[in-house]
C-alpha cells in the first residue's frame, strides 16, 4: 500500500543520510587527524550537493569583499551561482566574493571550547564585510560609481559529529556566541538561534532535518540582497549625489536603476572604491 511516509524521493534520502553517516564513522578509521576532518568535510558537502537547489553551489575556502577583508578559512560555503564566480585555488578550495555567499558552516568531530571560539572569530570577520555593487554612467557621461552597504548578517552553523557539551548547553551556546546562527550535533541534536531544540529519533532523523533546514535556508537567501525603504532612500540620495543625469524621480528609471544595482558585478573588485 502507497504510504506518505513511503514515497520515493524520502526513501533515497533515507539512504543518502545512512551513506553520509557511513562515510563520517569511517574516516575515524584513518589515524590521521588532518584527513579524518578533511573527509568528513568532504562527505557533508558531497551530501549538500545532491541537495540543494538549482542556482546554488557548494565550495570551501575564504570569503573576500571589495574593501579587502578577508574572512579566516571556513570547511564549508554555500554559494549564489550568479554573475561572479569563485576563484578557485586548488580543488573544492576557492576565493569567494562576498555577494555570492549564502551560508557558512564549520565542521568539528567533537565540537569543544576551541572550536567555538574559532567559529566565533569566523562570523566576527563576515560581519565585518560589506556588500559591493556598480553603477555606471548614463551616456554621454563616463564616470563610474561603487556603492558598498551592509545587510542583514549572513547564516553561519556548526555542524559536529558529538560534542562534550550537554543539550543544554548546546541551547546556550547557540544563543550566546555571536553570529552563530545554529549548532548541528549529528548525535545530540539541532540547536538554532530562538527555536525550541530538535532532539529527533536517530542519527539519521537528525542529517534529513539539517539537509531540511539547509534547503529552506537557500530558497530564502536566493536574492542578493533585500533593501528596505530607508536603505532604499539612502541609496537612492547617494546616487542623486554622484549621478544627476539619472532621474530617479521616473519610476521605470528607478527600478532600472535598482534592478542593477542588485545585481552582483565584478566591477568593484577591480577598480577601487572612490569617495
Amino acid at each position: 500500500m502507497n504510504s506518505p511516509e513511503n514515497n520515493l524521493l524520502r526513501q533515497i534520502f533515507l539512504e543518502r543520510a545512512e551513506l553520509l553517516l557511513s562515510r563520517i564513522e569511517n574516516a575515524r578509521k584513518i589515524p590521521h587527524h588532518l584527513t579524518v576532518g578533511e573527509i568528513r568535510e568532504a562527505a557533508i558537502i558531497d551530501s549538500l550537493r545532491d541537495l540543494i537547489p538549482s542556482g546554488f553551489d557548494v565550495c570551501s575556502g575564504f570569503v573576500t569583499d571589495a574593501l579587502g577583508t578577508v574572512s579566516p578559512q571556513i570547511d564549508i560555503l554555500l554559494y549564489r551561482q550568479d554573475t561572479l564566480a569563485p576563484i578557485f585555488l586548488r580543488g573544492e578550495s576557492a576565493i569567494l566574493p562576498f555577494e555570492l555567499f549564502r551560508l557558512g558552516i564549520e565542521v568539528k568531530s567533537n565540537l569543544n571550547s576551541e572550536g567555538l571560539k574559532q567559529v566565533e572569530s569566523q562570523a566576527k570577520a563576515l560581519s565585518d564585510m560589506v556588500n559591493s555593487t556598480f553603477l555606471s554612467a548614463a551616456p554621454p557621461h563616463d564616470h563610474h560609481t561603487t556603492l558598498v552597504f551592509k545587510k542583514a548578517a549572513t547564516p553561519f552553523l556548526v555542524v559536529a559529529v558529538d560534542s562534550e557539551y550537554s543539550v543544554e548547553t548546546l541551547n546556550n551556546k547557540t544563543d550566546s556566541t555571536p553570529g552563530l546562527q545554529g549548532i548541528i550535533v549529528l548525535k545530540k541534536g539541532l540547536f538554532y538561534r530562538n527555536c525550541p531544540p530538535y532532539i529527533g529519533e536517530n542519527d539519521i532523523d537528525r542529517v534529513i532535518r539539517f539537509w531540511a533546514l539547509t534547503f529552506n535556508n537557500c530558497l530564502d537567501l536566493q536574492d542578493f540582497v533585500l533593501i528596505d525603504d530607508s536603505k532604499r532612500e539612502e541609496i537612492k540620495n547617494e546616487i542623486r549625489r554622484r549621478h544627476p543625469e539619472y532621474d530617479l524621480d521616473n519610476p521605470d528609471i528607478e527600478e532600472q536603476v535598482f534592478k542593477r544595482l542588485m545585481r552582483p558585478n565584478i566591477m568593484p573588485y577591480l577598480y577601487p572604491i572612490k569617495s
